[in-house]
């Protein structure tokens, strides 16, 4: 099992550091600033969110972890569990003993930087205002959330899933189930799910910002890089 830590800052697993603060805004795809407040946390201020349906899969993996939480001050002592879809908070340290217990699993799901690029650059309205936020603009490109035991056994036979948008715009995933209802799990992955993320900046195609059109490439922004 695996050591990873978690304070009101960022989530640190195998070396990586993921954004904690405004996690409950995100969602794969989601675009905004990146924001780094006087004596806060360094996060990204969403604005706006590709259609899931152009970014069509998702990979994932469930992660065992002992969680060393220092300082949950500004995380309210509670973390989201996605039970059955729907997205719980509930104190920090009970999820932290579920974990150890194995009735709790972390999933980690991602979307490939081709994937992700590709979907910006086919939503011309969005592409845009990326171009308008200059060297500050973002996409979420990974994401962490709690989900029961069961669930996590689909994802683990299911380590690549369809994605599509569900009510209120959330993403709506169908795991498992071979494109069939019989042994498919339906979850809603609401921005309020997660606890933690990871940033894609972007190299765009010309530095001049009037002469950008498209993205070149999504190079991973780690918490504490910049």
């Amino acid at each position: 099992m695996a050591m990873a830590e978690l304070n009101n800052k960022r989530f640190k697993y195998r070396g990586t550091s993921y954004f904690v603060a405004g996690s409950h805004k995100c969602q794969i795809g989601s675009a905004g600033e990146k924001r780094s407040p006087l004596g806060k946390p360094k996060n990204i201020d969403v604005h706006n969110q590709i259609n899931p349906e152009k970014i069509g899969t998702l990979n994932s993996r469930i992660i065992e972890v002992d969680l060393d939480v220092k300082n949950h001050t500004g995380l309210g002592a509670l973390i989201p569990l996605t039970l059955s879809g729907v997205p719980l908070p509930i104190d920090i340290d009970h999820v932290n003993n579920k974990l150890t217990k194995g009735d709790l699993k972390l999933a980690h799901i991602w979307v490939s930087e081709p994937q992700l690029k590709k979907a910006a650059n086919d939503s011309p309205r969005l592409l845009d205002d990326l171009i308008d936020w200059g060297n500050d603009a973002r996409l979420v490109n990974e994401i962490f959330v709690v989900v029961e035991a069961s669930v996590a056994e689909k994802f683990q036979s299911n380590p690549s899933f369809n994605i599509g948008a569900s009510l209120g715009g959330f993403i709506g995933a169908q795991i498992g189930g071979d494109g069939g209802r019989a042994g498919r799990v339906d979850i809603t992955l609401a921005p309020d799910s997660v606890f933690a993320y990871q940033l894609a900046d972007i190299v765009w195609d010309a530095k001049a910002k009037k002469k950008r059109k498209k993205i070149k490439k999504l190079n991973d922004d780690q918490f504490g890089t910049g």
